[in-house]
């Protein structure tokens, strides 16, 4: 049947946006939904109960070429027209057609409007707004007069969708009442009864389900608090993970509010020992032996490309993807200044109050500016771009330009090494290849390629203080990317060159005796069998050379002490003990001496944190490391090398030494089975471990044989020892110690050192000893304390939005300090 034989109650015209849409449809819903009260039915003695069909294109219309003879078949067949009004409808050409369509045919009275938006005179058709009535006049005659008039409208404004919804039900009461000839009050006031007793007869219901609902109710109410109580701890379990992931990537205070967030104020039985553990490890309190620990952030707003640290480690420039250079509090993180510097292409602080940065590298303005950063201010005191260095003492920066040399104290040149001075003509394709200074900071040494198209390259060795020449130089046989180090005495080189035997890149050593370098016999050299190695490191213990995953330790006189292989993309090269430790890419530390020949991997001692978080850079100064990690590059990590607050190297061997063994006999122990490793009793004879060769560990009630303990371990523990003191019991032997509080919640396991006994003092303290023998006391806390130290850290911080978001941290709710407090009481006194 097509839709020229359709009958419509109604026909919905109004403009195809989104808000008459939504109008539109829910109109028409709620009319074909509407059903009259009985009472009404009764009283009227009407037939027809409901709204039976309404027509709306966007429900009705087939699919055609030709719209105007469905659109002209439905006006036809429909009894009335509602319209929607907003402001647009005038705007609407279609919909005008229609209105004036079913105008002549029907008349104006089956008209109803619906406003939806907007005020009566800019909203209502005009069309409607008026009626041709023929009258006679003094004559006689019939006249045509023009008459405004009113036409029927239901309002269904809202300053929202939900709000248009609840005005609509009597919007669609006022238009049934006109479609039904009745009476709208009458109409309204009879739903209104209708619905009092559908509500009446669905209380009397929902009350005779309340007595089985309430039963439910009691037999679920266990089992509802058991699954709170799992969906709690697994989201505990959650910020303990993400607890454990922040600290790794060096966002300590992060890590420390993620864990310290799902833990209560006041020790309970059920707490979440992982976030408990979590937290712990994340304050570093129990560190005895020095390791790098994370202590802060520096942040910017864009990815990191480049950054230095001033010399007194209290700013950090930093320069990103958008092009502008930042100085940044490093304790407050708070940015100093910032400008922009499209290009960048170097940079270093000059002094702690200024940053010379050179710009050029993509772009034709080619400059060194001077940021002043009391002022924010910039100059330029270069019209050529350089490379910029400055030494760990920060006493000087140096400048290294097309044309020379340059000492800056701050945006001051003290003085200046000008090539021309040495029968050098330097151009733009001249290249600088590397600057070295030495350890003490006297002496700084250079490597320039005048023609880089050519092999061969200049150095110079010069004074730091004064700009004194005390070698200058040329070797033909230098090639690209050499790696510098100097001692002053003697200026070590490192390149990577073709054998002509072989036609493979070798790594060639070469060292000058800067006395006597201009001679043959001033120059020592050796090729290694490595093509990669083209960095130098030099300290008093001898000279580090490396590249890619390789490294090679030789003392002065270029005889080999050590090798590495183990690395993966070494990072960062630098003094430590009696050798050099090398940082790689996957966060492990090697250390690179002459008593480990393949050298010694150091990452568990001096990097507890590491988890396999990829670097993308690291830089060392003063003992601090300053860590670009892979995950995030908006921001730099903070390692300081420090042991944790609660530790203390002792000063004497005053320790009572723990019993060698708590190893039980297995036959004595019910639990002990076929697959049990070993039986240890804890001092005390209240418990006993069973640890099986899977390497489960269950502790037992010694009096009642019942579990209170089971977990995976790694070690082998052979001693279970009761510390009066601490309330806590330690499982500990040749790999890892476990400690647990009363309630055999594992909350730590000590870094750095293996439990040995207790000090001897009154204190009673856990003590360790390490792989050289140093004891260190550790000072086991309370869960109050440790929960009392954690906040006091934290203050006011709370994490950013973005690390909220990533690892779904719930805010914890801030607690007034006293100072607050008193502010408070006294402004409710005063009141």
């Amino acid at each position: 049947m097509g839709l020229e034989n359709v009958k419509y109650d109604a026909f919905i015209s109004y403009r195809h946006c989104e808000l008459d849409s939504f109008v539109s449809e829910s109109l028409h819903k709620k009319l074909e939904n509407f059903k009259l009260p009985k009472s009404v039915l009764k009283k009227m003695g009407l037939k027809k109960k409901k709204i039976e069909r309404v027509f709306r294109d966007e429900a009705e219309l087939p699919l055609s070429e030709n719209l105007s003879e469905p659109i002209m078949a439905a006006l036809k067949n429909a009894e009335f027209l509602i319209v929607i009004c907003t402001p647009r409808l005038p705007l609407s050409e279609w919909c005008k057609k229609e209105i004036e369509t079913f105008v002549e045919i029907h008349d104006r009275k089956h008209v109803l409007l619906v406003l939806a938006e907007g005020e009566p005179d800019e909203s209502f058709p005009e069309i409607l707004l008026y009626e041709d009535v023929t009258e006679k006049d003094l004559n006689g005659n019939d006249v045509v007069i023009r008459r405004t008039r009113e036409p029927l409208a239901a309002d269904c404004r809202g300053k929202n969708n939900k709000e248009r919804l609840k005005n609509m039900d009597n919007a669609v009461i006022k238009l049934c009442a006109a479609m039904f000839n009745l009476n709208y009050d009458d109409l309204k006031q009879r739903k209104r009864e209708q619905q009092i007793k559908k509500r009446i007869i669905a209380m009397e219901v929902v009350l005779a389900i309340v007595a089985i609902f309430a039963f439910v109710c009691v037999l679920f109410t266990v089992k509802i608090q058991k699954q709170n109580k799992t969906i709690q701890d697994k989201y505990a379990s959650s910020m303990a993970s993400a607890s454990k992931d922040l600290y790794e990537t060096g966002r300590r205070l992060d890590a420390i509010y993620a864990a310290r967030s799902v833990l209560p104020d006041r020790e309970t039985k059920d707490y979440n020992e992982e976030a408990y553990r979590a937290l712990v490890d994340a304050m570093n309190v129990y560190g005895a032996s020095e390791s790098y620990v994370p202590t802060g952030i520096v942040q910017i707003p864009s990815a990191i490309t480049s950054y230095q640290v001033s010399p007194d480690r209290k700013r950090m420039a930093l320069f990103g993807h958008d092009d502008i250079l930042y100085v940044v509090d490093i304790e407050s993180g708070e940015t100093i200044c910032q400008t922009e510097a499209y290009g960048l292409y170097d940079m270093s602080f000059s002094g702690n109050d200024g940053v010379i940065y050179s710009i050029g590298y993509i772009t034709d303005d080619t400059q060194t500016r001077y940021l002043d950063i009391k002022t924010g201010n910039t100059k330029v005191i270069d019209e050529y771009p350089s490379d910029v260095e400055t030494p760990d003492d920060g006493r000087m920066t140096f400048t290294f330009t097309i044309d020379g040399v340059k000492a800056y104290s701050e945006d001051t040149v003290i003085y200046e090494i000008k090539y021309s001075d040495y029968d050098l003509e330097f151009d733009i394709f001249s290249e600088y290849l590397d600057v070295a200074f030495s350890e003490d900071g006297e002496y700084a040494v250079f490597a320039l390629k005048e023609d880089p198209a050519f092999d061969g390259a200049i150095l110079c060795q010069f004074e730091t203080a004064t700009g004194q020449i005390d070698m200058f130089i040329r070797d033909k046989n230098i090639t690209d990317y050499a790696g510098l180090a100097t001692s002053g005495d003697y200026v070590f080189v490192s390149f990577v060159g073709r054998d002509e035997e072989t036609l493979h890149n070798l790594t060639h050593l070469l060292r000058y005796d800067v006395a006597n370098a201009t001679s043959k016999n001033g120059v020592e050299g050796r090729l290694i069998e490595t093509g990669s190695m083209d960095f130098l490191a030099l300290n008093d213990y001898g000279l580090c050379v490396y590249g890619n995953n390789e490294a090679m330790l030789f003392d002065y006189d270029l005889n080999l002490l050590s090798s590495l292989v183990r690395a993966n993309l070494i990072l960062e090269v630098f003094s430590y003990d009696d050798g050099f430790a090398l940082v790689d890419e996957n966060e492990d530390i090697f250390l690179l001496d002459s008593f480990f020949y393949e050298g010694m991997i150091m990452s568990d001692e001096l990097f507890p944190q590491k988890a396999g978080h990829k670097l993308i850079d690291v830089m060392q100064r003063s003992g601090n490391l300053y860590i670009k990690h892979k995950e995030d590059a908006t921001y730099i990590s903070i390692f300081e090398l420090k042991r944790g607050e609660w530790a203390a190297k002792l000063s004497k061997t005053g320790v009572n030494e723990f019993e060698e063994d708590s190893t039980v006999d297995k036959a004595n122990y019910p639990n002990a089975v076929d697959t049990t490793f070993t039986v240890l009793e804890s001092d005390d004879g209240k418990y006993y471990a069973v640890l099986n060769y899977d390497g489960e560990l269950t502790i037992y009630n010694a009096k009642t044989d019942k579990a209170v303990k089971n977990l995976y371990i790694d070690g082998f523990p052979y001693r279970f020892v009761y510390l009066k003191k601490q309330k806590s019991y330690v499982l500990f032997g040749s790999d890892e110690e476990y400690f647990f509080d009363r309630n055999f919640k594992y909350y730590t396991s000590l870094p750095y050192g293996k439990v040995y006994g207790s000090t001897d003092d009154d204190k009673q303290d856990i003590a360790l000893m390490n792989g050289e023998h140093d004891y260190f006391r550790v000072d086991i806390k309370s869960y109050k304390e440790v929960i009392a130290k954690a906040d006091e850290i934290l203050g006011d911080y709370e994490p950013d939005q973005k690390t909220i978001d990533k690892y779904n941290i719930t805010l914890r709710k801030r607690k007034l300090t006293n100072e607050l407090k008193s502010l408070l009481r006294k402004s409710l006194q005063n009141k």
